[in-house]
């Protein structure tokens, strides 16, 4: 039963922090943009021109916000699978009052988020949106935060409630933007045959954040924030692609990056090969009931024969069913399909371990970090159903290169893990084993690795683990986000049940962590400053391994988990967790 209510919370924290979100947006005309500034209508609503025109937006909140712009023109027709392009300027004044249509999710992750959330408004191709809160439109050259939300690259929207930016906007008088951004196949499908005018063959989604961060160069001074101080922050999916987004050279224009410094939060670091995307490709199409390579038939399908193509086994499925289906080439075709980025010459021209180490990412400060259980569940569930020979097979499959003596090796992590949660004095450390190798392998040990690189290549890097344990004893996958943005009321249906205002400690956290977040966008260190917490943030290195624990206490700790940490070095001294 334990297991079962465990299971159902995860499912619930997958739903809230990936969910469809955002209405329709108003229609845009055509018409040269203007410069940009600001004014006010006979009502009094905020009114800013941009390069491309005039946009309404209110005051909602204690803050101005501007819901639904544009970026990039509608990603349809032959502009699916291709580079974004410019928007059209449009005449008169846009309502920037309502936020704009979600791109493409996961079909069982959007209908949850209706039943649970209330997001009912709908998604579509056409959803290449920002969203923007400020103080006020005075020209300060406030800070800006620009968020990437995370839902596994199938699922979520900038304008979920938990990523509204009002508080954490109030709170540092800082500028917050949120984006829409394709996801799945939409966003993901890559192969040399979709080559375009700009020299790119995938990494859409990507790309997608790439223009949004150049809209932001060109405009946000407009809405009061500085375009020469943008800190780039992501969760999950999010914080992938903030790791993927340092490394690329697309995010310099004119020789300067669009962004000055990055926070990962639970990055699950990893790259596919070309001809890892071409499979991927070639599957995609097969499931779509298109031949291999034809993506004029793929882009004549429609959205929901897309969508329907891009489900549930794309993220869920294959690494619980694929050795099951080893011998099945044709079943194997149905269920492998990945979303994650591309080592594709161009916007990802090279793994991250050798961008990293050539120095590509030196110039940015990292605030990087993990949840202590993360993903822990899903470990649960497998050891539960699994024969404990079968566990084995699977630790031995984590990490490419275990082979021909991955089951020796299997077993060496499996002992490590166990006795050090014995050292913990858990009561059944054998069910949390393969959960936390499971947990460590797909988050913590990959942040670790990332960040020591980034130090040792001359780069300034902190380390943070997430421990507040407010539900059922353990911190989850994404838990952390309320605390981020101070949402710390589930919305819709789930608010009368999840309601974190309530519990000093969690208020005390929550402004302890705004606080750390905003003071790294503003000086790149994230040092704690509130009535209640004072805490000074070291840097972190492989020599002392020095993490900021938030939690309950607020505190700075030498090599957390060193145990567990030391066993992926004895098993495997090249794993990266991302190569």
């Amino acid at each position: 039963m334990k297991i079962h209510v465990r299971l159902l919370y995860v499912l619930c924290m997958a739903i809230l922090f990936g969910c469809n979100s955002g209405g329709t947006s108003s229609e845009a005309g055509t018409g040269a943009g203007t410069a940009t500034g600001h004014e006010a209508t006979e009502a009094g609503t905020p009114v800013v021109s941009t390069q491309y025109g005039r946009l309404e937006g209110l005051e909602e909140d204690n803050v101005l916000v501007f819901k639904g712009i544009p970026y990039a023109k509608p990603p349809v027709g032959d502009l699916r699978f291709h580079s974004p392009e410019e928007p059209d300027a449009w005449q008169g004044i846009r309502s920037a009052k309502t936020y704009g249509a979600g791109c493409a999710q996961m079909p069982i992750m959007s209908i949850l988020g209706d039943i649970l959330l209330g997001d009912t408004e709908g998604e579509c191709e056409d959803c290449l949106f920002l969203n923007i809160w400020t103080p006020s439109l005075e020209q300060k050259k406030r800070p800006v935060m620009f968020f990437l939300h995370g839902g596994g690259g199938l699922y979520g929207s900038g304008s979920q409630a938990f990523y509204r930016g009002n508080l954490l906007c109030e709170k540092g008088d800082v500028v917050v933007v949120t984006i829409n951004y394709r996801m799945g196949v939409f966003g993901n499908l890559s192969h040399p045959g979709l080559k375009d005018a700009y020299g790119h063959v995938g990494n859409w989604g990507l790309l997608d954040m790439i223009a949004a961060l150049k809209w932001v160069r060109g405009n946000i001074a407009a809405f009061g924030g500085d375009p020469d101080n943008v800190t780039i922050f992501g969760e999950s999916a999010g914080a992938w692609a903030v790791c993927s987004l340092v490394v690329s050279p697309e995010t310099f224009v004119n020789g300067k990056r669009l962004f000055k410094r990055a926070i990962a939060e639970s990055p699950a670091i990893e790259m596919r090969s070309m001809d890892e995307a071409i499979t991927d490709a070639n599957n995609l199409a097969f499931r779509a009931g298109c031949a291999d390579g034809d993506f004029e038939c793929l882009r004549g399908r429609s959205f929901h024969q897309m969508r329907l193509a891009d489900d549930m086994f794309s993220e869920i499925l294959p690494p619980l069913l694929m050795p099951l289906f080893s011998e099945n080439a044709e079943l194997r075709r149905f269920i492998d399909w990945n979303v994650i980025p591309v080592i594709d010459g161009v916007v990802i021209p090279k793994s991250p371990t050798e961008a990293i180490k050539a120095g590509w990412t030196k110039d940015v400060p990292l605030l990087i970090g993990t949840n202590e259980e993360e993903i822990d569940i899903l470990g649960y569930a497998l050891e539960a159903i699994l024969p404990h020979d079968k566990i084995m097979d699977y630790i031995s499959a984590l990490v490419p290169g275990y082979q021909p003596d991955g089951t020796e090796k299997a077993h060496v992590v499996y002992d490590a893990y166990l006795q050090a949660l014995k050292a913990e004095g858990l009561s059944y450390p054998a069910l949390r084993v393969f959960g936390n190798i499971f947990s460590d392998y797909n988050f913590r040990i990959r942040a670790i690795r990332y960040a020591e690189m980034h130090k040792a290549a001359g780069g300034d890097a902190y380390m943070y683990q997430f421990v507040f344990p407010l539900m059922l004893d353990q911190s989850f996958h994404a838990t952390e986000v309320p605390y981020v943005f101070g949402q710390l009321k589930f919305p819709g249906l789930m608010g009368y049940i999840f309601d974190y205002n309530s519990y000093p400690a969690a208020v005390r956290l929550k402004d302890a962590m705004q606080d750390a977040w905003l003071a790294f966008a503003y000086t790149g260190v994230p040092d704690i400053h509130t009535d209640e917490v004072t805490a000074t943030w070291p840097q972190y290195d492989a020599a002392s391994r020095k993490t900021m624990l938030l939690g309950k206490d607020i505190k700075v700790v030498d090599a957390p988990k060193e145990r567990q940490r030391a066993v992926w070095d004895e098993v495997h001294a090249a794993f990266y967790g991302f190569d």
